[in-house]
Order: C-alpha cells, then structure tokens, then sequence
C-alpha cells in the first residue's frame, strides 16, 4: 500500500509539471494574436491620424488660396498638396460653399477623402475650412 501511494504522489507531481507547461503554450497562443490585433488597430489608427493631418492641412491651403486666387486655382492647390504629400492621395473630392454662421456669409472649402481598410466598411475622412 505505501509503494502505491508513494507511486500516486510521484505521477501528481509529474502530472502537475506537466499542466504548467501546457498552461504556457495555451496562454501564449490565447496572447499573441490579441497583441498582434492591438499593434496593426494601433499602427492603422496612427496611418488614419497622419492622413487626416494631411487633408486638414489641404483644406486650410486651399481656403487660403481662396482669398488669393479664383476657384479653379484652389482646386489645383488641394490636388497638388494632396498628391505631394506623405501619402499620395489621388481619389479625393472638393466642395466651395457658402454658409451662414453666426449671421456671417463665410466660404468653406470642403474635403472628403473615401477610406478603405482592410478591415471594416468604406467610409470618408472630411475636412472643412472656412474663409471669411
């Protein structure tokens, strides 16, 4: 009887061993494509950042432009920055407006950029200037 017990407390501990081992391997293939996911949503949220900072600076030229030159010249502007800057951005569309805020005719230049990632819908980054 000892010889079975001493047997039995000799195969737990083997079998505890063992269960640590296997609980390593689980957590990590349980963690790593979490993490993975985290830095690629982190890294395409940054691109998206970048690429808004990019239209927000066309439109605040294009708006100045407006106040220099005629319509047509604005769009010229907007397409060359847009085209030239770290991410060339070539399917774009912009609008001139009039709006009336705060009982003031001011003009707006508008630009939406539609977006596709590779994981999500279609949708438009947007930026608007205004121009007294």
């Amino acid at each position: 009887m000892e010889h079975f017990l001493q047997y039995f407390r000799v195969r737990l501990i083997q079998l505890e061993n063992l269960n640590n081992k296997g609980s390593a391997v689980v957590s990590f293939v349980l963690a790593a494509p979490l993490i993975l996911l985290l830095a690629l949503a982190g890294m395409q949220l940054a691109w998206l950042l970048m690429l808004q900072a990019q239209i927000n600076q066309a439109a605040q030229m294009s708006a100045r432009a407006l106040t220099l030159y005629e319509p047509k010249k604005v769009e010229l502007v907007a397409s060359q920055y847009l085209k030239e800057g770290f991410y060339p951005i070539t399917r774009y569309q912009i609008e001139i407006s009039n709006e009336m805020i705060l009982n003031k005719s001011l003009q707006a230049v508008s630009i939406e950029v539609p977006m596709k990632i590779w994981m999500g819908p279609e949708f438009y980054l947007r930026s608007i200037s205004y121009v007294p």
